[in-house]
């Protein structure tokens, strides 16, 4: 049931955005070749991944007809019932203008760290930035040393890594794994609040207020 219900999410994710799976490509690397979830997989790849594909096709076919329809001058009640149905698939037409035809570079490149120096740090995370740094490294030492996966790091890690490579990059592009940094992000504020001395915590809190009053402001 885990399977279906992580097989179906990921797939509904997967069409509305093909690149937001990314970061779930190295937790289905273990998944398959260490807890040899293999068959339970290609079962689910068989008989949810691609009815639901097809599926979602299928509306986006119909929604881009009756686009297309609308478009042309038409009004609602008079759409040409009789055109011809066409299958469209919107990941292509992605994949043949932004990455074949290599028109994002009209949007502007950056530089490989544009993520990790600039917007994590200056449009997002601000002064929780270091929080997100120590609480990655505590969340991930606590799993190693219980002999889990930390697998919100994995996730988060490989999709920045992997979106550090396109030329073109936004801030907007990170939102599918800042859950899972908001979380990692808790495992510090314990370890400041509880086990560093009165006045760290009070010039800590007092950081963070300054920030967020003036952060309001603008």
């Amino acid at each position: 049931m885990n399977t279906v219900m992580f097989t179906s999410l990921l797939t509904i994710g997967f069409m509305m955005r093909n690149t937001s799976p990314v970061g779930w490509v190295p937790l289905l690397f273990f998944k398959v070749f260490q807890d040899g979830a293999f068959v339970p997989f290609l079962i689910a790849g068989v008989f949810i991944f691609i009815p639901l594909t097809i599926a979602c096709i299928y509306l986006d076919s119909i929604y881009y007809m009756g686009a297309n329809t609308s478009s042309s001058g038409s009004s609602l009640d008079q759409r040409d019932t009789n055109k011809e149905f066409e299958w469209t698939l919107t990941g292509y037409n992605f994949l043949q203008v932004n990455v074949l035809q290599g028109l994002s570079k009209y949007f502007g490149d950056h530089q490989f760290g544009e993520y990790i120096f600039n917007y994590l740090p200056k449009d997002i995370f601000k002064v929780f930035y270091p929080l997100l740094i120590l609480g990655t490294y505590k969340y991930s030492v606590h799993h190693w040393n219980k002999k889990l996966r930390p697998d919100l790091m994995y996730i988060s890690v490989f999709y920045i890594m992997f979106f550090s490579f396109i030329g073109h990059k936004e801030n907007r592009f990170l939102l599918p794994i800042l859950p899972f940094m908001f979380l990692m992000t808790g495992y510090s504020v314990p370890l400041i609040v509880k086990k560093y001395s009165k006045f760290t915590r009070i010039v800590f809190w007092i950081y963070i207020l300054v920030d967020a009053f003036f952060f309001g402001l603008r």
